[in-house]
């Protein structure tokens, strides 16, 4: 009869394993953390590859950017009233761009311009899943790609300055 052993021992094991293991038919689940809150929320680099979920008039602040952090904001509900998403450390900036679908003119895109936007706003054209999402690319730049059903401009999803 064999011996039981820990955790511990396991993790050990398979540390110091010095050959390769055959995972071919295993299955790795995991679950995207997803947070939700009706006040202002202020998110932490513990909370990288969230799913944020973003109702109408809520302010979501951003940590000071570190490399490798990602967030996904995602409307819940139609925005009638705005929404931001702002940098929060001094000196950090979004760069990338966001595709509006319905535009005066067909599709279009807003721009961060990577040097002075700050602040992303959910405009009253936004619906629901509509979204952008944030990584951050060093330790003062968020590059952002979204999509967004509404207009571009003030209706629309819109980067601006604080």
């Amino acid at each position: 009869m064999g011996k039981r052993i820990g955790m511990a021992r396991v993790e050990a094991l398979l540390e110091n394993l010095d050959r390769e293991i055959n995972m071919k038919s295993s299955q790795i689940l995991s679950k995207t953390a997803v947070i939700s809150s009706s006040a202002a929320l202020t998110l932490n680099a513990s909370s990288s590859g969230a799913v944020v979920l973003l109702g109408v008039g809520q302010t979501v602040t951003l940590p000071t950017a570190a490399a490798g952090l990602t967030y996904k904001i995602v409307c819940v509900e139609d925005i009638d009233g705005a929404s931001t998403v702002t940098a929060n450390g001094s000196g950090d900036f979004f760069a990338g761009s966001v595709h509006n679908l319905i535009g005066l003119n067909g599709n279009t895109l807003s721009h961060a311009n990577g040097s002075s936007n700050d602040v992303i706003t959910f405009g009253t054209n936004c619906d629901m899943g509509d979204y952008v999402e944030i990584t951050a690319l060093n330790g003062t730049l968020w590059h952002v790609v979204g999509s967004c059903s509404g207009s571009a401009g003030a209706n629309g999803i819109k980067f601006s300055d604080s």
